[in-house]
């Protein structure tokens, strides 16, 4: 998916991700007003021979269909004492991006065995070059590997800046190739200016373009075009009309007709609100939609979701009217309820929507659980909801992801074990 850019670490407030959009004259000249900041140089990265380009994959027969994950959870080590993750369904299988407590990304890329089994990519699991202190990956987006560029995968990371005033930190967005290395050695776009990104930050439109989400410093939606490459596309920036509003932890996800963004409104006299906007292929959008409102309790972390099939959009926040409970709305092709609010007063933060063949799956941290895990919930077309169980080995959850690939979902999740190293937990969750 998407992947996801929350906070889970402290889930008893909003996490607020500080991201930017770019400097460059023409998306200032689109109103967004950018400041720009030049970024740090990064080191030219030998190309691996086409040779050692990419593993081979399972072979298939012409009319086999897609690979999909075997049902039983898989454990694999991972580096360092990790944070954040985000995970993304590639043609070979899947690629997981771990920043740890130290500020360090690494990049593991998995590959589908015979057996419909994960196997770690030889020379993958190694730090990827960010410039300066990443704190947190903020998307990863599966492109086309089939380019004569090489780009297989773009991934937005969050860093800090700490010589720039009024602002903490930026984010980047970096092509890497199938052995997640650097795709070319032209230098990304570097962009910062006092602004928030949501757990899905950047979304693939139509034709390969790459779209990119984030709330400008004057509290507007600004949405743009990024290149393959990790450059912003001249003249493709657009602000949203929020009708003043100042917007927090924007997404952006792929409708029937365009692009979702969804965010959260705050008019300054009452809590945050879920609003969203349904926008073209060009980010021309319609007036936007208050999803949910609560006089007198904030709505936190909107995210959604769009199944073709069923053509319906699914929505998940969570609030804090003194505990953290998870909440969702139902919307068909015009955001109007199909059937609306599903409130069963379920305990939980920070939830990822995903769609599968037939329903919508949320998960979220659980903070019934002692020490705190993840929870699952299947949302039927009709609105009802089933609680399946999400295994475990007994550990505390660090932070996870939802992907759907090849039609399958996936949960990808850091379980830290009490006294032992944490570990990536892969699960298809065939039991939902």
């Amino acid at each position: 998916m998407s992947s996801v850019t929350r906070d889970r670490a402290s889930a008893t407030f909003p996490a607020v991700r500080t991201l930017a959009l770019s400097a460059l004259s023409v998306v200032a000249a689109c109103g967004i007003g950018f400041d720009p900041v030049a970024p740090p140089p990064v080191p030219p990265v030998d190309m691996p021979d086409a040779a050692i380009d990419a593993p081979p994959d399972v072979p298939q027969p012409p009319d086999a269909p897609p690979t999909v994950l075997a049902c039983a959870p898989q454990t694999f080590s991972v580096a360092g004492t990790p944070k954040f993750i985000t995970a993304v369904g590639t043609r070979r299988g899947y690629d997981v991006f771990v920043v740890d407590t130290g500020g360090s990304v690494t990049g593991y890329a998995y590959r589908f065995t015979p057996d419909n089994k994960l196997e770690l990519v030889p020379d993958t699991g190694k730090a990827l070059p960010v410039p300066l202190t990443p704190n947190h990956p903020v998307g990863a987006l599966a492109l086309d590997s089939d380019a004569s560029d090489g780009v297989e995968v773009a991934i937005a990371v969050t860093y800090d800046i700490p010589a720039v005033t009024n602002t903490a930190t930026g984010v980047v967005v970096i092509p890497l190739n199938a052995q997640l290395e650097r795709a070319d050695v032209t230098e990304p776009a570097t962009m910062n200016d006092g602004v928030e990104g949501g757990p899905g930050i950047l979304a693939l439109g139509d034709q390969g373009k790459v779209a990119f989400v984030a709330r400008v410093n004057d509290g507007t939606l600004g949405l743009a075009q990024v290149s393959r490459r990790g450059v912003l596309v001249p003249g493709s920036g657009k602000v949203i009309d929020t009708a003043g509003h100042t917007v927090t932890g924007p997404t952006l996800v792929r409708s029937a007709t365009g692009y979702l963004a969804v965010w959260g409104d705050s008019s300054g006299t009452a809590p945050d609100a879920v609003a969203t906007s349904l926008l073209d292929e060009n980010f021309v959008g319609q007036p936007p939609v208050t999803i949910y409102a609560d006089p007198n309790h904030g709505s936190f972390n909107p995210t959604a979701a769009y199944s073709a099939a069923l053509d319906r959009y699914l929505f998940a926040w969570w609030e804090k009217p003194g505990r953290d409970f998870v909440k969702f709305s139902m919307r068909d092709r015009l955001l109007a309820p199909m059937p609306g609010l599903i409130d069963l007063g379920i305990e939980g933060a920070v939830p990822v929507v995903a769609v599968g063949d037939r329903d919508f799956l949320v998960v979220w941290e659980d903070p019934t659980t002692a020490p705190k895990r993840v929870s699952a919930a299947r949302v039927a077309p009709d609105g009802s909801v089933t609680r399946p169980g999400v295994t475990n080995i007994g550990g505390a959850n660090v932070d996870f992801d939802l992907v759907v690939h090849n039609g399958q979902p996936a949960l990808f999740w850091i379980e830290k074990p009490t006294g032992a190293a944490a570990l990536l937990r892969v699960d298809a969750l065939c039991a939902m």
